[in-house]
């Protein structure tokens, strides 16, 4: 059966919800004028996602174009898609660790907690990027004993 259907699916939600945050950015910024950090924030959120929604709508589009019966053969086309996706995922919500550990600290300044916080937010970064680098040096990686590199 073809992923097409799903691939549809799955990139029609995540431009809905891409939408959504750029109103709700733009609305919080508009309604209340925001610190420094707030702002950057938000923008580098903003940029992050965006980069990873046109990947997303890349490949679907590169999925359709290639007729392709099923969704890892154009991963194996295209083998920076998926690490690029990755990047983007992680960095995004690495933005998001950063704001909320930082509002720990200026809440509560426990430096024992903030510590581990940011030890499993680099460990959680560094597994990652691990990951996405050898996605991009040996595509012929088997998950659930599927080949990448068909």
């Amino acid at each position: 059966m073809s992923d097409l259907p799903y691939l549809l699916a799955g990139s029609c939600i995540n431009v809905l919800f891409y939408g959504t945050e750029i109103g709700l950015g733009g609305f919080y910024i508009l309604s209340s004028p925001p610190n420094r950090l707030f702002r950057w924030s938000l923008g580098i959120s903003l940029l992050i996602d965006t980069a990873c929604t046109a990947v997303v709508c890349y490949n679907v589009y590169f999925y359709i174009q290639l007729g392709s019966a099923d969704l890892l053969s154009s991963f194996s086309n295209e083998p920076w898609t998926l690490p690029i996706t990755i990047i983007c995922t992680y960095h995004a919500a690495m933005v998001e660790e950063v704001f909320f550990i930082h509002r720990f600290w200026k809440i509560t300044r426990n430096k024992l907690v903030t510590l581990v916080a940011c030890t499993l937010m680099v460990s959680h970064l560094l597994v990652h990027w691990t990951l996405a680098i050898n996605l991009l040096a040996n595509p012929a990686v088997t998950t659930l004993n599927t080949n990448l590199a068909m």
